[in-house]
């Protein structure tokens, strides 16, 4: 409702002119260092999901260097960033150093730190090691509610085996020490499922949330999508450029968190400091590209229809 709001304000003078002023006084200021900070410790994943590119993605797979993560941690702890993401492409579950860098940062002051998951492996012993570690907040990806729709979106993974997982999460004895939450890709085939959702889950976690289909830098269209804004360009700069960074396993930094090939490289995080390249030349390319409108020049962003909202 918020986008449909926003893309009506959008045509109306005295609003857009607001809107407009708004951008740039916020663009006008680059902090140090992103206030959200990914790092992709593993880009493997259990899944083959429909509505992701994972599958298709040709950039190599694997894990990140110890040292190379450890460093960013320390470097995002430094910089005292306001939210950091030991997740990035892929399932994060599957890297058995999930554990050992949650609590490298969390010793280090990090306060706000989560993951992504698919929950396919967040066993009742596993979600117990990781918030025993310091983990503040678990995302579960989960695109459908029956049987039927789910494992038809999210191949190779069952259905059972992740409503069990999350169903066991309440018995948990440090269960209060995250937020844990349900994010669901608003689709087609789900979008009356969201009773089932709540009747399931809404006892089990904090929150259970409904978002946009994302359109992965031109990879897919609306056909799957109930309603989502982010498959038509817009002229709006994005507050990604202003506010996160991702961090690859080869230590590449993308254009933002949807630039999955890393077509769009601003640096690398394993010759330079995260602050250099943050504040470096690149970003500082892309970031007046998009403040002149000119988005159709840089890659991937040509091909993306992300919508930010700057209030």
């Amino acid at each position: 409702m918020l986008y449909k709001l926003l893309k009506f304000c959008d045509k109306i003078p005295p609003y857009k002119a607001i809107y407009s002023n708004r951008i740039a006084k916020e663009a006008a200021i680059v902090s140090d260092f992103p206030n959200e900070l990914s790092i992709e410790t593993i880009n493997l994943c259990n899944a083959k999901c429909t509505i992701c590119a994972h599958p298709d993605m040709k950039r190599a797979k694997g894990k990140m260097e110890t040292d190379l993560a450890k460093s960013l941690i320390d470097q995002a702890a430094m910089a005292k960033v306001g939210k950091l993401f030991l997740s990035g492409f892929g399932e994060p579950l599957l890297d058995k150093r999930l554990p050992e860098f949650i609590a490298r940062a969390r010793h280090q002051g990090i306060e706000n730190l989560s993951i992504v998951t698919n929950g396919y492996l967040l066993t009742p012993e596993t979600a117990f090691t990781i918030i025993d570690a310091g983990i503040t907040e678990i995302i579960i990806s989960m695109d459908g509610f029956t049987a039927e729709t789910y494992e038809n979106i999210r191949l190779g993974l069952k259905f059972d085996k992740v409503a069990d997982n999350i169903k066991q999460l309440p018995g948990l004895k440090n269960r209060a020490l995250a937020n844990i939450s349900i994010s669901c890709v608003d689709l087609i085939h789900n979008h009356n499922e969201r009773k089932q959702a709540y009747d399931l889950f809404g006892r089990c976690v904090d929150g259970i949330y409904f978002r946009q289909a994302q359109g992965w830098t031109g990879r897919f269209g609306r056909q799957e999508a109930g309603y989502s804004p982010h498959f038509e360009p817009n002229t709006i700069p994005c507050r990604y450029l202003w506010d996160s960074a991702s961090v690859y396993i080869d230590g590449k930094v993308p254009a933002c968190c949807l630039d999955y090939e890393a077509e769009g490289v601003l640096g690398d995080a394993s010759r330079d400091s995260l602050s250099d390249i943050w504040r470096g030349e690149r970003f500082k390319y892309y970031r007046q590209g998009h403040l002149a409108n000119h988005k159709d020049k840089l890659s991937p962003c040509a091909k993306c229809g992300y919508y930010s909202v700057w209030w």
